[in-house]
């Protein structure tokens, strides 16, 4: 007779919370009404995120970024947090929401996003400059950050008040 016992079953269902998040397809497995819990109680944080220049998110935007704050939750340790801060931030830019990629980028700690690499990566592409870092996948974070500055300037305001 053999016993097997788990001591630390839960230690990575963050990761695959955050697998789905980034998953394209996974939005529209998602049962409603579990989407619908998550955008409910996320929703009163996003409403101060955009500009007036800035559309607001959509509804699918909307219970994304929720997935995104229930994977944090998930997350047992601080370099679990970052990790999901920085995903969320690369989600958002390849989906050319800059100013909202720039806040997230400044909340996370200079070991996963420098901060000279971050700000030159946001500056670059407004300069002419083709930036490899930015992924020849995004022509959405590509057009976005060669049309406005507005992703440098949030990064930078941000990171000065943290």
């Amino acid at each position: 007779l053999v016993h097997i016992t788990s001591s630390c079953e839960s230690r990575d269902v963050w990761k695959f919370t955050l697998e789905k998040c980034i998953d394209p397809t996974a939005i529209h497995r998602t049962t409603t009404s579990s989407s619908a819990k998550l955008l409910m109680h996320h929703t009163r944080q996003f409403s101060g995120t955009t500009s007036a220049m800035v559309p607001p998110l959509t509804k699918e935007e909307k219970v994304i970024d929720a997935q995104f704050e229930h994977a944090k939750s998930l997350c047992s340790n601080n370099s679990q947090r970052a990790v999901v801060t920085a995903v969320r931030a690369e989600y958002h830019l390849a989906n050319g929401r800059v100013e909202l990629a720039a806040k997230y980028m400044a909340q996370c700690p200079p070991t996963l996003l420098p901060f000279a690499d971050t700000a030159t990566r946001l500056a670059l592409p407004i300069l002419g400059v083709d930036d490899p870092s930015i992924g020849a996948h995004s022509t959405k974070a590509k057009e976005a950050l060669s049309e406005s500055n507005l992703g440098l300037i949030t990064f930078l305001s941000d990171k000065l008040r943290h």
